[in-house]
Formats: structure tokens, C-alpha cells, sequence
């Protein structure tokens, strides 16, 4: 009796789908690069196709328009370490230490993004990108007001300092062109950004506290 061939295509199935992913990473890691070198109105979905080593219709195929990739990896660069810190960060006592968190947490999303932040800026006109820069400045702005209610509840913020403008400046402070001007730029270490910012938060919107 003849064997059944099912577990085969199952496993060719999985292989097209291992295969497909791959190309898709590569185009995707090829389009970076353009991105990071050319702006996204210089960019084409040839020059990725060229950079990647694959024809311009696989591209069109997988991704459809150059607006597609850059969502794609804006999505992938998101760091997984960041949602626990942030928990951390509400859960914290020490207000300090709850300032400490916010900026590993804007550390960690700009190493692995800022270049894409870039990216992005440039391309706020995008129909197709519009929605993702307002959801991804929604959800800093409303992570942000979360901690900083929780700050202003236990009364640690400066006098004078209003969370209003305690909001603002943690946007600006932990923004990704801040590490991009000192780390890229500059020269300057993550650890050696991250420690500065630190003391630079703590010092503006924090009472002086013991200890």
C-alpha cells in the first residue's frame, strides 16, 4: 500500500512559508538601508528590488508600495522589552526610579528605530503613512500622560511644573532626533545618553527628595 504524502506537503507548506518570510526580511532589510541613505521620496521600489537582489515585481508582490515596507519595519523595530519597563515604570515607588524607566524606554525604542523615525518625518504627507504617525505620537503622548499623573498624584513633581508641560518635556527629552543628534551625530554612548538624561529628567520635574 502506498504511503500518504500528506506530512510532505505539509512540510512543503512550511518550506514556501519559511521561503516567503525570508524574502520578505531581506527586502525589507535592503529597503532600510535605501531609506536610511536616500529619504523616502528618493527611494524606489527598484532600488530596493536592486539592493535586495530580487526582481522588482517579488517586491510589489510581498510589500505592494513602498509605504507598506516602511510600516512594516516601523512595526518590527518595536522593542519587546519595552511594554514590561513601562509596567514597571507605573508600579514603581521611587519616583526616581519611575523617571529612570521612562528613559530606558525611550532609549531602547530609538536604537532600535530612530532611523526610521527619520524616515517617517519626512513622509508625514503619505496618505498611507498618516495614520501610523499619528497612532505611534498618541500612544508616546498617552504613555507619557500615565506616568505623569502618577507623579503629580503623589505630589513629586516641581513646583511650577504643570503635568501639561512635565508631558511636553518628556516627549522632547526622550525623543528619538535627541538620541540621534547625540549618539549617531555625536559619538556619544547609549549608556552615556541614557545616564545623562536620567540626571537632565530628574533634575526638571522632580521635588527634591531624600536619599
Amino acid at each position: 500500500m502506498a504511503r500518504t504524502v500528506k506530512p510532505r506537503r505539509k512540510y512543503n507548506r512550511a518550506g514556501r512559508a519559511q521561503a516567503a518570510a525570508a524574502t520578505r526580511d531581506a527586502i525589507a532589510t535592503a529597503a532600510r538601508l535605501i531609506f536610511r541613505e536616500r529619504g523616502f521620496a528618493g527611494t524606489t521600489m527598484e532600488s530596493i528590488a536592486a539592493e535586495a537582489g530580487y526582481a522588482p515585481q517579488t517586491v510589489y508582490f510581498h510589500f505592494g508600495t513602498k509605504a507598506a515596507i516602511l510600516k512594516h519595519l516601523v512595526e518590527e523595530s518595536k522593542s519587546e522589552r519595552v511594554i514590561p519597563l513601562y509596567h514597571r515604570s507605573l508600579a514603581a515607588e521611587d519616583p526616581r526610579e519611575q523617571l529612570a524607566l521612562a528613559v530606558s524606554i525611550g532609549r531602547f525604542g530609538a536604537e532600535a528605530g530612530w532611523d526610521l523615525t527619520q524616515v517617517l518625518g519626512s513622509a508625514r504627507s503619505e496618505p498611507e503613512l498618516q495614520e501610523m504617525v499619528r497612532g505611534l505620537e498618541s500612544e508616546k503622548q498617552w504613555g507619557i500622560g500615565n506616568l505623569v499623573a502618577s507623579l503629580a498624584a503623589r505630589g513629586h513633581l516641581c513646583t511650577g511644573v504643570t503635568q501639561a508641560r512635565a508631558v511636553d518635556l518628556l516627549m522632547v527629552l526622550t525623543s528619538e532626533e535627541l538620541f540621534r543628534l547625540l549618539v549617531v551625530q555625536r559619538g556619544w554612548s547609549p549608556d552615556e545618553y541614557e545616564t545623562w538624561l536620567v540626571a537632565v529628567i530628574q533634575r526638571e520635574l522632580l521635588q527634591r527628595v531624600k536619599g
